[in-house]
């Protein structure tokens, strides 16, 4: 009824080919963010990518490492890199606001690939070296009540605050009253790894201190930061020491 001019799909799968195929054959721009190239593994899904990339009147993905993994998939198709946006005049340092000492904090969805049962595992371990630390969780997804129960079994109940949901224009406070931030980002058992990492962009202009997981999309941005500390988000040891650094 809109008669628009161009389809913007983001994920290849399922909805650039929806596009395609119900967009009464408008160009179609689809943004590839990660989870429709690492998860979806197999023949099957790979034809699936290359009839939508082909189809497609352009392809971006949100990170180079993304890029490079589509490209293998689909080497006939040009795939530009263009990552989502950060507001850096909302996002940024603030004077004004006070760091909260031992407050640590997580922002993204609560799925496998973020790392936050390993942090939680890591939270456990600082608790028993007698470190005072707080740990706030902002994000939704499935695993927010597997977690909370790992919180509750590894006696974190008074240590641990699963917010929820927020509003984007109540980040940067959030951002800016952290000691440090953390977002062990990894690969998923399934694949599902993390193709650009937005709350990291996010933490950077805010000028917090950040532990980081070994993922390609987030040493690709942290390759030249400072205050960045990287490790194996799967070893908790290691994990659990980079907090306390």
């Amino acid at each position: 009824r809109k008669q628009f001019d161009v389809i913007h799909a983001h994920w290849l799968v399922p909805n650039g080919a929806i596009a395609l195929v119900c967009g009464g054959g408008r160009p179609v721009v689809c943004t590839s963010h990660g989870a429709d190239v690492f998860a979806l593994r197999g023949r099957l899904w790979e034809g699936f990518r290359r009839w939508v990339t082909r189809r497609s009147f352009a392809v971006t993905a949100v990170g180079e490492p993304l890029r490079a993994a589509l490209t293998s998939t689909a080497p006939d198709q040009l795939v530009r890199v263009l990552p989502m946006g950060c507001d850096l005049e909302r996002f940024s340092p603030c004077a004004g606001v006070a760091v909260q000492p031992g407050r640590l904090l997580f922002v993204g969805r609560l799925v496998p690939k973020k790392g936050v049962d390993a942090l939680l595992d890591a939270l456990a371990l600082l608790q028993r070296r007698q470190l005072r630390v707080h740990l706030r969780v902002i994000g939704e997804g499935p695993e927010r009540e597997s977690l909370r129960q790992q919180a509750i079994s590894l006696g974190l109940v008074d240590n641990v605050q699963f917010v929820g949901g927020m509003a984007n224009a109540n980040l940067p406070d959030e951002y800016r009253q952290a000691e440090t931030v953390v977002l062990p980002f990894r690969q998923a058992a399934d694949g599902d790894a993390e193709g650009l990492g937005l709350t990291l962009i996010e933490a950077l202009a805010c000028g917090c201190r950040l532990v980081v997981g070994h993922s390609a999309a987030q040493e690709e941005l942290t390759r030249d930061c400072p205050g960045v500390w990287r490790c194996d988000a799967d070893e908790v040891l290691a994990l659990a020491g980079a907090i306390e650094a």
